[in-house]
């Protein structure tokens, strides 16, 4: 027993990203499984130098769940979400500014807030950070929980994610997107003047396979929105590289098919056609993600992983022997995309 507690009480890396200068890197650690210790899950933050071994140091104490590192695009700061003010029920992005003393964590968003956070995202200028998150509950519906006459009736009370943007120097938090219309992902220009975003109908699990997906644009200056493109299906990852969308989406489009494709669409409304660029039919795309000028994708083929940049070219085959292994691949701000020996860094 005492051997399955102590592997059970594993903390393993957990969302790791590169600085932009590629000399550090910042993760969080969590329990393996999952579980919990005490009364509330609790993550804490490390900081490690690549390439130098035994270089990572705590940034958090790990009293708190602190996740989702994030670096600013000037590699001085990190903003990660963290449920600090009400631990196990807050839900906050908070900075730390490498400049100072960790004691100087400063919150940007509302510290009580209870709702998740589904994603964020530093524009690429730093201006701005994004964020995806729906209202918060009004006092009424957490009057109607606490005293358990809170039946759920299917359509009622749907809470819509809408996209927030946060500006830097301000500190103001604006609602960008439509309130009828629920968020379920977006991604920043090059040059950060516009937003791309992924809508379905309704936050309903179902909505995307019932009523497909919407691929809109907003202009941060004057918040004008225009509608790209309708994809039959759930749309993920979607990634702004040059002027051209890329998402993943299944391989057939208007088939709940189990393989899944990359897609593109030109974002300058050249053309409104859908154009499918690689995997479906004997491999899958898994995973995307932006790396300066190109894009990584992760590929499932037959029974291995692989790593393939946007033109084709393998950079990594996993468990073509049978064997796997742990590894990184993430860009500096988006979400992993596979557990794969990539960044090579020594903790």
């Amino acid at each position: 027993m005492e051997l399955i507690q102590k592997i059970l009480d594993l903390d393993v890396p957990y969302a790791p990203k590169l600085s932009p200068d590629g000399k550090r890197v910042v993760y969080q650690t969590s329990l393996k499984w999952h579980h919990r210790k005490g009364d509330n899950n609790v993550a804490p933050l490390w900081l490690a130098e690549t390439g130098v071994e035994r270089s990572a140091r705590k940034l958090t104490d790990g009293t708190f769940n602190d996740r989702m590192p994030q670096w600013s695009p000037d590699g001085e700061s990190i903003v990660f979400i963290s449920d600090r003010a009400k631990p196990g029920k807050a839900c906050a992005l908070y900075l730390w500014d490498l400049r100072n003393d960790i004691s100087q964590v400063k919150a940007l968003t509302p510290e009580e807030n209870e709702v998740r956070l589904v994603q964020f995202a530093f524009s690429p200028d730093g201006r701005y950070i994004a964020f995806v998150a729906p209202p918060e509950k009004s006092p009424e519906k957490k009057a109607k929980e606490k005293s358990k006459d809170d039946a759920h009736v299917w359509g009622q009370d749907w809470q819509f994610s809408v996209l927030h943007l946060l500006h830097m120097e301000k500190g103001t938090i604006e609602t960008i997107s439509s309130t009828d219309v629920d968020v379920a992902g977006f991604a920043w220009s090059d040059v950060s003047t516009e937003v791309a975003i992924v809508t379905h109908r309704t936050p309903d699990i179902e909505s995307a396979d019932l009523y497909g997906t919407d691929i809109s644009i907003i202009k941060i200056e004057d918040r004008e929105t225009h509608k790209v493109c309708h994809v039959p299906r759930d749309a993920s990852d979607l990634t702004w590289l040059n002027s051209t969308l890329y998402f993943r989406t299944c391989n057939i489009l208007h088939e709940n098919t189990s393989g899944w494709a990359l897609y593109s669409i030109d974002a300058n409304g050249g053309s409104r056609d859908i154009s499918k660029v690689a995997n479906g039919v004997n491999d899958c795309a898994a995973g995307v993600s932006k790396i300066v000028d190109d894009l990584i994708v992760y590929v499932q083929n037959g029974m291995q992983d692989e790593l393939r940049l946007l033109d084709g070219k393998i950079l990594l085959i996993l468990m073509a022997k049978g064997h796997s292994s742990q590894a990184m691949a993430t860009d500096l701000n988006q979400m992993d995309l596979v557990n794969a020996p990539f960044l090579n860094v020594k903790l």
